[in-house]
């Protein structure tokens, strides 16, 4: 009998030490949710008004790398080069400012300089190659497209959708319509208030590249907890400020080069008219380094 016992008492003790809190499973589900958006937010200096060709494939950027525009015009870590009707001038410009930027953040100059590649979908690899066939060796550049739009959570309180929508004729802009839509969200969280994870918008003083964090986010919702906090609020209103409603930002997983191949690295010749957005396709399922070339 007294070992019949002692065994059930064992049992309850291992069943109640494997019990996970419903509140803390809720908030860690939270944190993976936002870090996950996070991770495919508009990365700093991201242009409001070029579109990225979309694709199902990619993967989110990763580290902090430096953004190149290329549309009309070129723009390279938020500032302008030049442009693409003058691409011989805008190269020369852009080859400079990448090897004073890499030398002003103390890159290593043996290390390669991955360039996140933001490249309007009618641009063709011949404008690709000619602006960047004279890029610094070590440059490696990650091009951007852009995932599918992004589904609101069975839970999200319908006031979100229609707060941050887009209204005709309505001036502020959607980081100060987050900004209103925050405060009413965080009423029963004051602690998560000051911490909207919204992109950065790049400044001469530059701000710190890469996603936006959410560790001060979700510490804030942790010291709030669950009792009486509005918690699907707060978590769509954060997401929604993260990930665009065009949808999520990712990189192909090809690190290019663009020009004739000075090495063993494969390449991929298309045709020098060929668009960004069909050049996505191509690259979809390729992996590793890759030149460009278009002559």
């Amino acid at each position: 009998m007294r070992t019949w016992i002692t065994t059930a008492l064992l049992l309850v003790a291992c069943d109640a030490s494997d019990r996970v809190d419903p509140c803390e499973a809720r908030l860690n589900g939270i944190a993976q949710r936002l870090e996950a958006a996070a991770a495919v937010a508009e990365p700093t200096g991201a242009p409001p008004d070029v579109a990225l060709p979309r694709s199902t494939a990619g993967q989110p950027l990763g580290g902090a790398p430096p953004l190149l525009v290329v549309s009309e015009t070129v723009i390279f870590a938020g500032r302008g080069v030049g442009g693409l009707e003058r691409a011989d001038r805008a190269a020369e410009t852009l080859r400079d400012d990448m090897t004073s930027w890499a030398a002003a953040e103390g890159r290593d100059d043996d290390a390669p300089l991955l360039v996140a590649l933001w490249a309007a979908p009618d641009v063709t690899a011949r404008a690709l190659t000619d602006l960047l066939r004279h890029a610094p060796r070590r440059a490696r550049f990650a091009l951007l497209v852009r995932g599918p739009r992004p589904t609101a959570r069975d839970d999200e309180p319908g006031w979100v959708e229609a707060a941050l929508r887009w209204r005709a004729g309505r001036p502020e802009s959607f980081r100060e319509r987050s900004a209103q839509a925050w405060e009413r969200a965080t009423q029963t969280c004051e602690r998560a208030a000051p911490h909207l994870p919204i992109p950065a918008p790049i400044a001469p003083a530059g701000p710190p590249l890469g996603a936006p964090t959410v560790d001060d986010l979700v510490a804030a919702l942790r010291a709030c907890g669950c009792d009486g906090v509005d918690l699907p609020a707060m978590e769509a209103v954060a997401t929604r400020a993260l990930v665009d409603r065009a949808g999520p930002v990712r990189r192909l997983p090809p690190t290019l080069r663009f020009g004739p191949p000075v090495d063993d690295a494969p390449a991929l010749e298309p045709a020098p008219e060929t668009t960004v957005d069909a050049l996505t396709g191509s690259l979809a399922e390729r992996e590793g380094p890759l030149w460009i070339r278009a002559d």
